[in-house]
């Protein structure tokens, strides 16, 4: 599976663009080292905007869950004494309190994991907290940039510029 993110340069008034990616069988095997987990089959859907997970139990009913990158919080790996490698998000479901350990178990997964920790790391830098504010940023300079545009007009037009309203701060 690609582990690319789209390589798109961002410029000061664009997001990070990511490629759909969706990845099956990320439950954790039920009973150790025994082999595929019978009882429940997750898949991480790794969207535009949120990741969706979809978990279907043995008698076929859904679960879908859905999470917003900007809503996700510590993304870690750890591995078992058999050398299965689980992923743990806050927020993201797991049978096991470990986490999810997509692919093969017994050490056969790692590459999955640490593909997938780095989806989710850059996701929730790209799409979180961090850009929302950078988005921010840059709006507020878009902003000012206005103001000026504004009264270089006004002044050209010799009217003179209203007086800033201020805003009533109410007590709730």
């Amino acid at each position: 599976m690609s582990s690319k993110v789209m390589d798109n340069t961002p410029d000061a008034g664009s997001a990070v663009q990511f490629e759909h990616k969706v990845y099956p069988h990320i439950e954790p095997d039920c009973c150790g080292c025994c082999g595929p987990n019978i009882c429940v089959t997750m898949t991480l859907d790794l969207e535009a905007e949120e990741m969706v997970v979809v978990t279907t139990n043995f008698c076929g009913e859904k679960q879908t869950q859905k999470r917003p990158y900007a809503q996700l919080g510590e993304v870690s790996k750890a591995n078992d004494c058999c050398g299965t490698w689980f992923i743990s998000v806050d927020g993201l479901p797991a049978s096991d309190p470990k986490g999810l350990a997509p692919g093969a178990a017994c050490g056969g997964n790692k590459d999955i994991v640490d593909e997938l920790e780095r989806e989710l790391q850059a996701r929730k830098i790209g799409r979180g907290n961090v850009a929302q504010i950078k988005e921010q940023e840059v709006m507020k300079q878009e902003v000012a940039f206005l103001h000026q545009k504004m009264d270089l007009i006004l002044a050209h037009l010799n009217i003179a510029a209203p007086q800033p309203m201020v805003m009533a701060h109410r007590a709730g």
